[in-house]
């Protein structure tokens, strides 16, 4: 049996956590084996939400103005209302997303998996604003210097996109 411990109390999961854990302030997030993304109240270490993705999640939710955002195996990039896990969009991302995305100026940021290759920018509105064909699939998360997106794909090579468009500057 899988549970987590918060402050000395424990919270059954009912699955096995695939990514790591993130937090509100008020809730922990996590993705598990069997598509679930789980809230667990950090003051009574009760599930207050649990969210059925269409496959596994490894992406480590991120969570930003009251979202929070993740991929999944089913090649979907998530929005849900941290407070509810009510769905607030999904955007087809046609990769099996292990990534895990960064938020940053109202824009989620995403690497993708098999077979779609490409970075993704999509509001926390849920518009796509643009796609970068990285030529490679991208397992690890990407990261942020200043305006440059930094992504690591599965060849070996690191690069480096102009947030605003996709552009390659690195």
């Amino acid at each position: 049996r899988t549970s987590t411990s918060l402050s000395g109390r424990k919270s059954s999961l009912k699955a096995v956590p695939l990514s790591s854990v993130t937090s509100d302030g008020t809730r922990a997030f996590l993705g598990t084996d069997k598509g679930l993304v789980i809230a667990v109240a950090l003051n009574s270490g009760k599930i207050e939400w649990t969210f059925q993705a269409g496959d596994r999640v490894h992406s480590t939710p991120a969570v930003s103005d009251g979202k929070v955002f993740f991929g999944s195996y089913d090649r979907h990039l998530y929005a849900l209302e941290a407070s509810t896990g009510k769905l607030l969009w999904k955007v087809a991302s046609g990769g099996n997303e292990m990534s895990s995305p960064v938020v940053s100026g109202g824009v989620v940021y995403m690497g993708s998996g098999f077979p779609n290759q490409k970075v993704l920018a999509v509001t926390t509105a849920g518009k796509l604003l643009w796609q970068y064909d990285l030529g490679q699939m991208s397992y690890s998360s990407p990261a942020l210097s200043g305006n440059t997106l930094l992504v690591a794909a599965n060849n070996g090579f690191l690069t480096g996109l102009d947030v605003a468009n996709g552009r390659f500057m690195v």
